[in-house]
């Protein structure tokens, strides 16, 4: 199988509903059991996680979460997309509020040179452009304040947004 993107995080997730915080540190060789999902394709590897995401001949997305009623929060990852997918789209992405097969993505989308947010039902909610480059690190960093969403790109926001849609995930 060929790795199409290669994710490692260093996530701190901050919720009102711990009042506190969760930092995984990705000690050991196997997933914390608080990960769910597609746990098969992704793995731990010198304290960082590395997944395979998408395969350059299938049109699905694996992916795993934390969490379920979360309403606000901070999480920021590591991504670096190492080469491109031939049939789908390219990208190394954040998965927000995640619940019912719905959810907001946060994504650098190498092949357009756009970093975008937007449903995974399709409705494109911002898209800003910016270059981009295969196999260089880029943090993603999201702010989740009840309806009230910022985006970072590397320190810098790329952009907010307001959803009335979604109002708790993974």
């Amino acid at each position: 199988r060929m790795k199409l993107i290669v994710i490692i995080i260093m996530a701190l997730f901050v919720t009102t509903a711990w009042a506190g915080s969760l930092h995984d540190p990705f000690w050991g060789t196997s997933l914390n059991k608080m990960w769910k999902g597609d746990r098969n394709h992704f793995f731990i590897e010198n304290g960082n996680l590395v997944g395979i995401s998408a395969q350059p001949v299938g049109t699905f997305l694996r992916f795993i979460y934390i969490g379920n009623g979360w309403t606000d929060y901070a999480v920021r990852c590591r991504v670096n997309v190492v080469q491109p997918n031939l049939l789908i789209c390219t990208k190394g992405a954040l998965l927000i509020r995640y619940h019912k097969e719905e959810g907001i993505v946060f994504a650098l989308h190498v092949a357009s040179q756009k970093v975008e947010v937007y449903r995974l039902s399709g409705e494109n909610l911002l898209s800003v452009q910016i270059p981009l480059e295969f196999k260089k690190w880029y943090e993603l960093h999201a702010d989740v304040n009840g309806n009230k969403f910022r985006f970072y790109l590397d320190g810098k926001e790329i952009g907010n947004l307001i959803d009335t849609k979604s109002s708790f995930g993974a």
